[in-house]
């Protein structure tokens, strides 16, 4: 299923009945990642995922990729849906998001759940500094299938992946449905999305549960 709003068309999928459980992928995935979760949450929740913008079937605009997009398109989702209320689960980039979306929107987030996140910097200068120092960006991607090869070299083990080439290739197939421009543009901004974290003091703003 897909909406446009934010100024962009955002796939999403929802499965089960119940209170709201909203699911964000992290980057260079998509919607489909969520495969092992979905039975298990959609039996107690009504799940939500969803493409961010640059993955999967969601579009590709020229920019930004910035977390405040990313948020954006998250709260123009859930508007369009009626979610008055969720709880939020995001793993890694989409952690990030779900943060800035809870502190945000606190009243629309019931419980929040951060999974293998970057979640604050302590030093928000070095934080900047890193986000624009000398070392080069991604370059452009052409070859999806090439550039998938290499996120498996990096999160996966080589024994891992030898002995669960079936997972593997589930993978492979899940990230081939982002397009290279879309890869491209979000690799290429993730520096400073990353750089874009709260303080340690802003935390206390977070007043929902979290795990």
């Amino acid at each position: 299923m897909k909406i446009e709003g934010n100024g962009i068309t955002i796939s999403y999928d929802i499965c089960g009945d119940g209170s709201w459980f909203t699911l964000v992928h992290g980057a260079g995935d998509n919607s489909g990642i969520w495969y092992n979760q979905l039975p298990a949450f959609s039996g107690n929740y009504k799940t939500l995922t969803l493409d961010m913008r640059g993955h999967g079937a969601s579009g590709v605009p020229d920019g930004p990729y910035d977390i405040d997009a990313y948020v954006s398109d998250l709260s123009a989702l859930l508007t369009a849906l009626k979610v008055d209320k969720t709880v939020l689960l995001g793993h890694s980039l989409g952690g990030r998001v779900a943060l800035a979306y809870t502190m945000c929107y606190p009243q629309r987030v019931s419980a929040l759940v951060l999974s293998n996140a970057p979640v604050a910097m302590r030093d928000r200068e070095a934080a900047g500094q890193r986000a624009g120092g000398q070392r080069p960006g991604p370059q452009p991607v052409t070859d999806m299938a090439a550039a998938i090869d290499r996120r498996i070299s990096v999160f996966f083990s080589e024994g891992f992946a030898a002995a669960n080439k079936d997972v593997m290739e589930r993978y492979r197939q899940i990230d081939m449905r982002s397009s290279p421009e879309g890869y491209t543009k979000v690799t290429q901004n993730m520096r400073q999305a990353i750089a874009q974290q709260p303080s340690v003091d802003e935390l206390a703003s977070v007043v929902c549960p979290t795990l």
